[in-house]
């Protein structure tokens, strides 16, 4: 099938055989299932951390929108930079991509506040700090919480089918000991 589609559609679809080690790979196969084992507590808590990234967004619409100007875009020209959160979508996927890929959140993308204004001073310390601490520390964490108890629930089944095929009878499902004795 994906041979049709990079013949007839694009030819970017062949790139998708290289992905066919992946079924040739029992330790592959393993990450594949570190992440789809437990996928529905997965895409429960990202889409609790979209809805902390979300309520983080709504505050900083409303509070902090004129700090939210994009450092990075114009490092060598000389044109004022553009703010990034001039609707409330592009805002939510502004924060989601910088405030998740930045080390200390969205705080590291956005204009500093001064000590002239106290109350915004105060006000944006206490937004990036949170966002921080609930979004990259907690959240973030969470989900490879998830996905590392999952590898290790799936190295306990290999041990445990493992011991059951060096003791157990595969026909009539008597332990090697018992077997021991009856002979």
């Amino acid at each position: 099938m994906i041979s049709m589609l990079g013949f007839f559609y694009l030819d970017i679809f062949y790139a998708l055989h290289l992905l066919d080690f992946v079924t040739r790979s029992p330790t592959l196969q393993n990450v594949i299932k570190s992440v789809t084992l437990n996928g529905g507590q997965f895409l429960m808590t990202a889409l609790l951390m979209f809805t902390i990234i979300f309520i983080y967004t709504t505050i900083g619409f409303f509070y902090l929108q004129d700090t939210y100007v994009d450092l990075n875009v114009n490092k060598f020209e000389e044109v004022p930079n553009e703010n990034f959160c001039t609707t409330m979508l592009q805002c939510f996927v502004k924060m989601a991509d910088i405030g998740l890929r930045s080390g200390g959140g969205i705080g590291d993308a956005t204009l500093p506040i001064t000590y002239d204004n106290n109350e915004m001073f105060f006000v944006k310390f206490v937004f990036d700090c949170t966002f921080h601490i609930l979004v990259i520390i907690v959240m973030v964490n969470i989900l490879f919480g998830i996905i590392i108890d999952t590898f290790a629930q799936l190295r306990d089944l290999k041990q445990s089918i493992d011991l059951d095929m060096r003791n157990i009878c595969f026909i009539c499902s008597i332990d090697r000991n018992t077997v021991r004795i009856c002979l």
